[in-house]
Parts: C-alpha cells; structure tokens; sequence
C-alpha cells in the first residue's frame, strides 16, 4: 500500500493518509467530529478491554507519567497497529477476555 513508494522522513504520515482515506465513517461521525476525538475514544477503550494496550497503560502510569501523556500513547500505538494491520493485509485478531471466553 505504498502511495508514493518513497521512504524516509515523511512515510508515515503517507500511511496515517491512506488509513483515514480508507476509514468507514459511521452515521454519527459527523464532519464537525474529528478524527482525534474518535480515537481517543478508541483509545479510552482499548485501555480498559485491550491486555496489550491495557498492561502499556498501567507500566506508564507507573513510571508516573500524567493521563493526557498516556492516552496519547496508546492513540500512538493504535495507528502504528492500524498501519502495520494495513501494510501487511491482515486482519485484527481479537485477544480481549471477552474473546479468550
């Protein structure tokens, strides 16, 4: 899924590019929604339900960094996933407790 096949400094804000370009806007996503506030709904969520997103929450609270610093992370780490997800044509496999039951 390279859009432009070059590498370097800016690829990765070319990948951000391509998912939001092949993002399904729900019916409540309105254009007055940004894409920020739905991930950090994204992310509020994989921090409770998620183990992976779940223990990097808890060791960066643990370090003592503040909130705003943790969900930002884990929005981080949702978008390299969404990225890698994408470049590797795979699909997400589900590893919640919910999912293991």
């Amino acid at each position: 899924m390279e859009a432009t096949g070059r590498k370097g400094r800016f690829s990765t804000g070319i990948r951000i590019q391509l998912i939001h370009n092949h993002l399904l806007i729900p019916s409540w996503f309105s254009k007055h929604t940004r894409p920020r506030d739905v991930l950090y709904m994204a992310a509020m969520a994989a921090c409770t339900f998620n183990p992976d997103m779940k223990e990097m929450h808890g060791r960066l609270k643990d370090r003592g960094k503040p909130h705003k610093v943790v969900v930002t992370a884990v929005m981080r780490k949702l978008v390299v996933t969404a990225n890698a997800l994408l470049r590797d044509r795979r699909m997400w496999e589900d590893r919640t407790a919910v999912a293991a039951a």
